[in-house]
């Protein structure tokens, strides 16, 4: 299963600009330049109450600009130790305005070490090749020691590796929306679980090679809401030996190597891969999937995708199955 968490917090620290507060800035940077803001990087908070037993853990961030980026760079992200204060200031409109930056925590109260305290010992990284992109940091190890009750959480500290930092020749300038973006592409944790649970009972397997599947969706689904959405699999061409409403109507089940996506119908941005963590379930009434739409985007159409994987055949229903998330 997959859930997706908002930001509670986000903000960029400049160290060429050690008392500047972006708290309130639509955009997060991430950079190596020899200009404007030197190294910067990025604070950002996840709300993990009642987060336990996961086996994956994404930051996602969606890129709106970048410049003088190299061909090959990587990014870390770490565990920031000491709570700060996310602030209301921009980096454009500095008027006294306290909050998080290179040199404090908050108002009047320093990190140890200038840029973050953080926990060095853990982390989690990603090295990008030949382009730049929407950012897909796994940060698992973090999440875990928050979670165990090891360390605090007092979020992510994300930024160029050493190499990166203090390259000669800089290595130029990531951007990212914030949560203060106001789009659909504010930064957001996805963390998944295998949930799967296959109880087939009185149900006959279908035949993956004469099949078809009907998803019981209704119109809308409310936004911070759980659901769970059926799935009929049928033969597309049932024997005759039955009546014709009977052959039609019977339900059968999937087999246990089946998956689900879900897209953005519209940017087409994936919101769920296909993956260990997004495995169709099954009870005696027939296959099933659970969404959890807390933290989704609403006023949007999302698409859902079936893939099954059998003897190393891989099968797509693609049908438009879409549904709208509202408030």
């Amino acid at each position: 299963m997959y859930k997706l968490l908002k930001s509670t917090k986000d903000a960029t620290i400049y160290q060429n600009n050690p008392n500047t507060n972006t708290g309130l800035d639509s955009i997060l940077e991430i950079g190596s330049t020899h200009y404007e803001g030197g190294v910067s990087r990025i604070l950002i908070h996840f709300n993990l109450e009642d987060i336990n037993n996961i086996e994956e853990a994404t930051l996602l961030l969606s890129e709106t600009e970048s410049t003088e980026i190299p061909l090959d760079y990587s990014i870390e992200g770490y565990l920031v130790s000491g709570s700060w204060d996310m602030g209301i200031g921009k980096k454009l409109e500095q008027n006294d305005i306290t909050g998080v930056n290179w040199s404090e925590k908050s108002e009047n109260v320093q990190w140890a070490e200038s840029g973050s305290d953080y926990y060095s010992s853990i982390s989690g990284s990603h090295t990008f090749e030949y382009s730049t992109a929407d950012l897909a940091l796994d940060i698992l190890p973090l999440v875990g020691e928050v979670i165990s009750g090891s360390i605090i959480n007092d979020g992510f500290l994300i930024k160029f590796d050493e190499f990166g930092e203090t390259s000669t020749n800089g290595t130029g300038v990531l951007k990212f929306f914030s949560k203060e973006s106001h789009t659909i592409h504010q930064p957001k944790l996805r963390i998944g679980w295998d949930d799967q649970t296959h109880v087939t009972g009185s149900l006959l397997p279908v035949d993956i090679d004469e099949s078809r599947i009907v998803i019981l969706f209704d119109d809308s689904y409310k936004v911070d809401n759980i659901y769970t959405i059926r799935i009929n699999a049928r033969d597309q061409f049932p024997i005759k030996d039955f009546d014709e409403y009977f052959r039609f109507s019977v339900n059968k089940y999937l087999p246990t190597s089946t998956f689900f996506s879900v897209q953005d119908f519209i940017t087409k941005d994936t919101i769920i891969p296909f993956s260990d963590y997004s495995k169709v379930s099954c009870d005696e009434k027939g296959n099933y999937i659970i969404l959890d739409f807390n933290d989704w985007e609403s006023g949007r159409v999302y698409e859902l995708v079936i893939k099954t994987i059998i003897n190393n055949d891989t099968k797509y229903y693609k049908n438009k199955f879409t549904f709208k998330v509202v408030k």
